[in-house]
């Protein structure tokens, strides 16, 4: 058996692979007397088919396999021998030569490679990369303090509703003559009257008060279909179709009245901060809000990390071998406008996939196990357990062990895990750029980054109409929301 390599372009190739029947001869006559002694045939005994009646009826299909066994081993020894580092697998090349298992005795087969391109990503004080520490506004921090004493204040009733009141009501489906119906979907539960509410919601109830009734289309009431059935607790597919189908009474509106600024309010607000005054209250929330504006900030360094690596390494992917590549793997077999179609797409992931696997290569310590992201959920679960179940430390200990190997085995689980291991990788990557290149802090306030932010997106807009541009380059396009408090994170 021979392999022979021809280039074919700068990172392509065709291997060449002469099967001799020596080569796979052994193994196919093997191969018919094993069939021969698991074979059930009429008018033999088991066991006792003879060979040549086996190679006459399935001969063609056992060479076949012999032979394909033969050729993935050899192909795998060699690539591993010659030290290629391919993208993917070999590619049959039916183009080159036919073949004819049922009369062929010799054969020549051809395979395409494409070669990952060899890069190299060494990081230094010469690189230099933006960090914006957005500091929030006095206003933002006194807005934010007005929201915890909400959070914390008692539920008062109310007579009439009206902005900022949350209002407690029955549903009951309807017929099309507007009587309830007899077993029909009943709920009680709530509606907040807020900015955030729907229109249709805010329109149809304020100024409404206890005990009235109205016809409602409970979709319309929580703002979209997936919503009205986690609030009413039914199936989706039952509330589909039924508008303005349901009774609404209301039951009860209550508003919540701001928490007095005292050290009740202080130790709920701020668990174990040392919070006492308003004065250390107002401290302790621009600290939270700054660590939560922080996420933004080096979420954008991370982008533009990222950025400076496809800037910096030149990734050239032949279109051609990706297209036969996409189509080869590919079990419904794409067309090749289908295929055109994701091409940018499968070229940008390709990319970051290379760029990235040669980033651990140069530095492992970016690399993420599964102890890691075990330890992270074991610290959270913890911290939850401190807070809302006043658990102390060697107690949450026992009682994250006795759940937490169960939790991680949950496929449900799964997605959440894996944005872990991601998150994770994020933060090693950010250490080790800030270890290795030269970051500059920028202080912006809160509408100076949003201004940033989308005159970014403007800029990047405007080079998607003359050129692709790679999925990757995120950057935040939208505005901040207020940060929650801590508690509400949790």
């Amino acid at each position: 058996m021979n392999i022979t390599k021809e280039q074919t372009g700068e990172l392509t190739a065709t291997l060449k692979v002469e099967v001799k029947e020596s080569d796979y001869n052994a193994d196919y006559q093997q191969e018919l007397k094993k069939y021969a002694r698991q074979s059930v045939i009429p008018g033999f005994r088991p066991g006792k088919v003879p060979v040549g009646m086996i190679e006459k009826k399935y001969g063609t299909a056992i060479r076949a396999d012999s032979i394909n066994k033969l050729l993935n081993e050899k192909l795998t020894e060699y690539i591993k021998e010659e030290k290629l580092n391919i993208l993917g697998e070999p590619i049959p090349n039916s183009e080159k030569g036919k073949i004819d298992f049922e009369r062929q005795k010799d054969f020549d087969f051809y395979f395409d490679i494409c070669n990952i391109p060899e890069i190299n990503i060494e990081l230094n004080a010469s690189i230099e990369l933006d960090f914006f520490q957005i500091k929030p506004t006095d206003e933002q921090v006194n807005k934010q303090l007005e929201h915890l004493r909400v959070m914390y204040g008692k539920e008062v009733e109310v007579e009439m509703v009206e902005s900022d009141t949350k209002v407690d009501i029955e549903l009951r489906e309807l017929n099309d003559e507007g009587v309830v119906v007899e077993d029909g979907i009943f709920s009680t539960c709530n509606v907040l009257i807020n900015q955030y509410s729907a229109a249709y919601a805010t329109e149809r109830l304020t100024g409404k008060k206890a005990e009235d009734v109205l016809t409602v289309n409970p979709i319309e009431l929580f703002g979209d279909l997936k919503s009205a059935a986690d609030k009413m607790a039914v199936d989706k597919s039952k509330l589909e179709d039924k508008p303005d189908s349901f009774e609404l009474k209301i039951i009860k509106i209550q508003r919540r009245e701001l928490a007095e600024l005292n050290q009740e309010f202080f130790d709920k607000a701020f668990h174990e901060k040392g919070v006492s005054d308003v004065d250390s209250a107002k401290q302790e929330v621009e600290k939270q809000m700054q660590e939560y504006f922080s996420n933004d900030g080096q979420f954008v360094l991370y982008n533009d990390f990222i950025q400076w690596m496809f800037d910096n390494t030149k990734i050239n992917l032949p279109d051609d071998f990706l297209r036969k590549w996409l189509h080869s793997i590919n079990e419904n077999k794409p067309s090749m406008e289908e295929i055109d179609k994701e091409l940018v797409n499968v070229k940008n992931k390709l990319q970051t996939e290379i760029i990235f696997n040669k980033l651990k290569e140069n530095y492992p310590q970016i690399e993420v196990n599964y102890d890691e992201v075990k330890e992270s959920f074991k610290q959270q679960f913890k911290k939850v357990l401190k807070v809302y179940s006043n658990y102390g430390d060697e107690e949450a200990d026992k009682e994250v062990e006795s759940f937490i190997d169960e939790w991680m085995r949950n496929k449900k689980n799964n997605n959440e895990i894996e944005n872990r291991f991601q998150q994770l990788h994020q933060e090693k990557v950010l250490d080790l750029i800030r270890n290795k290149c030269t970051i500059k802090e920028i202080g912006v306030t809160f509408d100076e980054f949003n201004n940033i932010m989308k005159e970014r997106k403007r800029d990047t807009l405007s080079e998607n109409d003359s050129a692709s541009h790679h999925d990757d380059e995120e950057h935040h396009d939208h505005e901040h929301s207020e940060p929650e408090s801590e508690n509400d994170q949790e």
